[in-house]
């Protein structure tokens, strides 16, 4: 049997692995991996008859949580009870729909406990993508409306927010840096709103795909140095209004020594004329992931 196998047995459909798999990928022994099933509880989802144990994706983030958090200072037992919390299951039959009627729930009460836990359990469980396509885009976006009608709502948007921005930050700490000269993503330098481009690199990273995120509101000059120390080939900037597209900072990458091909993402973008071949918009997460990753693997 090869060491990752899909199988319907697994609730989610997820890939399991063979614990010899998981302890070359954390680059542990399989004596500490069987130490920290017994003694924190961080063991494979599925035990099959037989004594055969496989590990979940969901498994691997939550080792892979306690690492890092051992790693910056924490005690192996506290980062296991950590990883746990962090990373919580889903619940069986748990549908998209229900999952957002759950995350607007939590928004409009502020429990920013609750909307971690939901958040979380939604990218483990699917991956980015769906999580952005099925949940989290739809609720930001009737949250974001309900707040343009009501001033009441303006803390439940900015709650929300605030809890995928920091999910998404969580979820990629876990995964693997890819080596090689990487995507840069960033938003223009007025840019505030980017929780679609922490998204959209989410979802490279998870495809093993090297991508560095500046943030938003990125100075000029940091999004032009940047390119340039990493020999970025690829630079997607963003923008949700037309009044912080950067046109200027289009020209300026354009005129650098070895110019990156670019991706203007938002609908900041939209009637902006495009001054070059090397030039293209991005429409929505999984396109920018389709054609940012093209370029990125050929």
């Amino acid at each position: 049997m090869s060491e990752r196998a899909d199988t319907g047995e697994h609730r989610r459909g997820a890939a399991l692995w063979t614990p010899g798999a998981v302890a070359r990928l954390l680059d542990v022994s399989p004596v500490t991996l069987r130490s920290w099933d017994a003694r924190y509880g961080l063991g494979p989802a599925v035990r099959r008859p037989g004594a055969q144990r496989r590990y979940s994706d969901l498994d691997i983030q939550r080792l892979q949580t306690m690492q890092n958090l051992v790693r910056d200072g924490a005690r192996p037992r506290e980062a296991a009870a950590q990883a746990k919390m962090a990373l919580l299951p889903e619940p069986v039959g748990t549908t998209p729909r229900h999952r957002r009627h759950e995350l607007r729930r939590a928004a409009e009460e502020l429990h920013l406990g609750r909307l971690s836990e939901l958040i979380d359990a939604t990218i483990a469980a699917h991956g980015i993508v769906p999580a952005w396509r099925t949940v989290l885009a739809p609720v930001l976006r009737s949250v974001a409306a309900d707040s343009r009608k009501a001033d009441d709502c303006v803390e439940s948007e900015w709650t929300l927010a605030r809890a995928i921005d920091a999910a998404i930050d969580r979820h990629v700490r876990v995964l693997p840096t890819p080596a090689g000269p990487p995507v840069v993503l960033g938003c223009c330098r007025t840019e505030r709103h980017s929780l679609p481009l922490a998204a959209l690199f989410a979802a490279l990273r998870e495809n093993r795909i090297p991508s560095v995120y500046l943030g938003g509101m990125v100075p000029r000059r940091t999004i032009l140095g940047s390119t340039g120390k990493l020999s970025a080939p690829v630079v997607v900037l963003h923008s949700m209004t037309a009044g912080t597209a950067d046109t200027e900072l289009v020209t300026e990458l354009l005129a650098t020594v070895t110019p990156p091909r670019l991706f203007l993402a938002g609908p900041g973008w939209r009637d902006t004329p495009l001054p070059s071949k090397r030039v293209s918009r991005l429409r929505g997460l999984e396109t920018g992931l389709r054609r940012v990753g093209a370029l990125m693997t050929h």
